[in-house]
């Protein structure tokens, strides 16, 4: 019984070190996804004083967005999965100690053929 026991304890050792080897070798060939697309582009979150804070009324006219850099460089995803966008869309963030910051400009040539779903959502 004993014998059976070893037998057992090498067995989970070889198979242990063959899976986390195998997961090592397969975790480096792994590339992100868009990684040439992403490369040396700067996507971060500008860090702001509470003080500072842009006012959320709809206006994205407060000064303190001009330190957030513009994101307007977006992949498709519905219709057409990793495509052009079919609109412009920009995007800057913020934030501070409590809060994140969304500056977004979601452009459509015509607002009046947007679908609007009803629907229950969370409960």
């Amino acid at each position: 019984m004993i014998i059976n026991h070893k037998i057992i304890i090498l067995q989970l050792i070889f198979y242990s070190l063959l899976f986390s080897n195998n997961f090592l070798i397969s975790s480096e060939k792994k590339i992100e996804p868009f990684h040439d697309y992403k490369k040396n582009k700067n996507y971060r979150m500008h860090k702001i004083i509470k003080s500072n804070a842009p006012i959320i009324d709809g206006n994205l006219n407060d000064l303190i967005w001009n330190e957030s850099i513009l994101m307007e460089d977006f992949i498709q995803q519905d219709p057409n999965i990793f495509s052009e966008p079919s609109f412009k869309t920009a995007v800057k963030l913020l934030y501070d100690n409590e809060n994140i910051y969304i500056y977004a400009k979601l452009y459509y040539d015509d607002i009046n053929t947007l679908s609007k779903n009803i629907c229950i959502r969370d409960n």
